[in-house]
C-alpha cells in the first residue's frame, strides 16, 4: 500500500511542477475542476491499476516458481 501510495504523491508533484513551470497564459486557461479532476481521481486511477499489476507480476513470479520447482 505505501508504493501505491508513494507513486500517486509522485504523479502528484509531476504535475505540480508541471504546472509551477508553465507560462502563464496556458495556466490561466485551464479550468480550476479539471485541474482538481488530474490531481485527484485520475493519479488515483493510475496508482490502483499499477498496485493490479504489481499484484499480477507478483503472482506470476510465484506461479512461475511454483511450477518450476515441482
Amino acid at each position: 500500500m505505501s508504493l501505491q501510495v508513494r507513486f500517486i504523491e509522485s504523479r502528484r508533484l509531476e504535475i505540480a511542477d508541471l504546472l509551477a513551470a508553465a507560462p502563464w497564459e496556458a495556466v490561466s486557461q485551464l479550468r480550476h475542476a479539471r485541474i482538481t479532476h488530474v490531481m485527484g481521481s485520475e493519479i488515483q486511477r493510475v496508482g490502483g491499476a499499477t498496485q493490479f499489476f504489481l499484484q499480477a507480476a507478483t503472482t506470476m513470479v510465484v506461479l512461475g516458481a511454483q511450477s518450476w520447482h515441482s
